[in-house]
């Protein structure tokens, strides 16, 4: 719906009510399905890790970074979340990429998190992967 009020304002193109309607009843249809997803357990569906977060120490930012890839696509998702001691979040990303292995997708996670410690010039920062693939699997 945006890219057709876009292209109306921006380049004089008409817009379809039935179509604005489509979409909106589509999205609608979207919305409700995925409202009613039971999130927690379809995130223990996927793994049999337990889910916890321990804080780091007072005046360290805790910075975790995490990688799911898709072996057929070779898509990859990087996640970052960085929070104080106290939990608050200090900020985060989410990446989509493409790489040639897991290996690679969680490295360049633990990468985008060293960068956001960096341009965030956060002083005191431990960064955390569960990757079996990194040098220790744990932080740095």
């Amino acid at each position: 719906m945006e890219k057709s009020r876009c292209s109306f304002v921006y380049q004089g193109l008409s817009i379809s009510p039935l179509n604005t309607i489509s979409q909106a009843v589509t999205l609608i249809i979207e919305f409700r399905d995925v409202s009613s997803l039971d999130v927690p357990s379809a995130m223990s569906l996927s793994s049999n890790r337990p889910f916890y977060w321990s804080p780091p120490p007072v005046h360290y930012v805790l910075i975790n970074c995490d990688a799911a890839w898709d072996l057929s696509t070779s898509k990859a998702g990087l996640g970052v979340i960085a929070r104080d001691h106290g939990g608050a979040c200090i900020g985060g990303l989410a990446i989509p990429s493409l790489c040639a292995s897991i290996v690679i997708a969680e490295s360049e996670a633990v990468l985008a998190g060293v960068t956001l410690a960096r341009d965030l010039k956060l002083a005191k920062v431990i960064i955390s992967s569960d990757s079996k693939y990194s040098s220790s699997s744990s932080s740095w």
